[in-house]
């Protein structure tokens, strides 16, 4: 911790704390200045592109960068601002206690609760919540033609690398051989609806990509904050909106998906993609702990609820997308 407490002021300015907020491929820390400003310090493993994906490297941050700052101020949400470093530049650099040369970016906190922590107007705010995801969307359709970002392409090869990972489940016992066959048999189905989806200024683009209930951020006036950009890259509008929904309780989602869709209601068919991205959204989540223990137990249960309950439902053309839960 004081290492970095003396990274930031020998590189930012001088501050008051530097508190540990979270800690899973990269680090991240809560920053607060003499002024009591308050700021969020990123700090990423590697500077080259490796096994932890192409947004932590270089020009993957830089690209993230690029897409947040092209997102304006609006009176719907808010996202975090970069700070530039005494040098002038968004990105330092520091080394991690083997020495390996890591990336660091620092930005502005942005106060509230989080989607998963708030009590209050509810209603209200899940209503705010679709609207600002679609304006969101809106904005950075605007930067999505630019051909310079490196960003993460969240396209069936991409989904593919899940089923693979699941497959080995298997053999740690964590899902049955009947089990991963459903999800096979419903991955083989979500693919052919991918593949008949128009690409469009409406309907792809950058996307979130990582909107669980602690990257929403709920402040004043129900206004949401949308947080950490790290895995955004190109997909369709509706991963996101299904990465939405799993984040609230089933007795949000219709409202949520009416304030989306600008208060309209969505044909069958739009219901069935955005099932499909649940889907798809549920297994990477299970893909994305095999290798921790405490969560196997959780994994073979819930997979069975997925493949008995749900999957059988969605390859009959049902939507589950109000209704699936983990």
């Amino acid at each position: 911790m004081t290492e970095h407490y003396a990274f930031v002021e020998e590189n930012y300015f001088r501050i008051k704390s530097c508190e540990l907020v979270r800690k899973n491929i990269g680090i991240s820390y809560k920053v607060i200045d003499f002024s009591d400003n308050k700021y969020i310090l990123k700090i990423n493993p590697s500077i080259h592109e490796s096994l932890t994906g192409l947004q932590y490297c270089v020009e993957g941050i830089s690209s993230e960068i690029k897409i947040i700052k092209s997102i304006p101020n609006n009176k719907w949400f808010n996202v975090p601002t970069p700070i530039k470093n005494k040098d002038g530049n968004f990105i330092s650099y520091c080394h991690d206690s083997c020495g390996n040369l890591c990336s660091a970016y620092l930005l502005k906190w942005i106060d509230g609760v989080t989607l998963e922590n708030c009590n209050g107007e509810m209603d209200k705010t899940i209503k705010q919540f679709g609207v600002s995801l679609s304006r969101l969307h809106n904005m950075m359709s605007e930067v999505s033609a630019n051909k310079d970002l490196q960003r993460p392409i969240y396209n069936i090869e991409k989904f593919e690398i899940i089923i693979s990972k699941l497959q080995k489940a298997i053999i740690d016992n964590i899902i049955t051989e009947s089990n991963f066959q459903i999800f096979l048999n419903t991955f083989r189905h979500a693919k052919e609806i991918i593949r008949t989806l128009h690409k469009d200024r409406s309907t792809y683009g950058l996307i979130h990509a990582d909107l669980q209930g602690s990257n929403i951020i709920i402040g004043e006036e129900c206004k949401i904050g949308f947080i950490d950009f790290t895995a955004s890259g190109y997909g369709f509008y509706l991963h996101d909106v299904a990465d939405a929904i799993a984040t609230m309780n089933t007795e949000s989602r219709p409202a949520f998906l009416y304030a989306y869709n600008d208060n309209c209601e969505y044909d069958a068919h739009s219901l069935h993609v955005i099932s499909t991205f649940a889907i798809l959204t549920y297994l990477n989540a299970y893909s994305m702990h095999l290798n921790n223990k405490n969560m196997s137990r959780w994994i073979s249960a819930n997979s069975d609820y997925l493949a008995i309950q749900i999957c059988p439902r969605y390859l009959r053309g049902e939507s589950i997308c109000y209704d699936i839960h983990i």
